[in-house]
């Protein structure tokens, strides 16, 4: 972890001097003293954990494979992080938040809450599209 102008900076990644992949959640150093836990898992997921008033939240970080990786890589990305959130305690509220690479074009169905009308990307052909991998947690 790292603090910088207010902020803590908590890091997973590669350790062999290669600047690719990683992920990172950055809080305000006022909420530091709330971290029960940073959890490094990989260079695509981790784990921030924090007691709030009402209970505890694990915060989950990922950086999600791109398109263009072969199939087998983003099963096992899936699958780790289905692994992950499956690890969290039960009574914490769990939140998944990164960059996964998706679009979500224009249909809302089922997600009017979290999509604009507007949508992102009308690039049918993508394969990392919002709603490919539903699972409640």
């Amino acid at each position: 972890m790292t603090s910088v102008g207010g902020y803590t900076y908590c890091w997973s990644g590669r350790n062999d001097g290669h600047h690719l992949q990683g992920v990172a959640i950055v809080i305000s150093n006022r909420l530091q003293p709330s971290v029960v836990e940073v959890t490094p898992v990989d260079e695509r997921i981790m784990v921030l954990r924090l007691k709030l008033s009402f209970g505890f939240m694990s915060l989950i970080g990922v950086y999600a494979p791109t398109d263009v990786c072969i199939l087998d890589v983003k099963e096992m990305f899936y699958a780790k992080l289905a692994s992950v959130a499956d690890r969290c305690p039960r009574q914490d509220i769990r939140i998944i938040l990164g960059d996964f690479h998706a679009v979500s074009g224009c249909d809302r169905a089922g997600y009017e809450m979290s999509v604009c009308p507007h949508g992102s990307g009308a690039d049918a052909s993508t394969q990392n599209t919002i709603g490919v991998r539903p699972r409640a947690i």
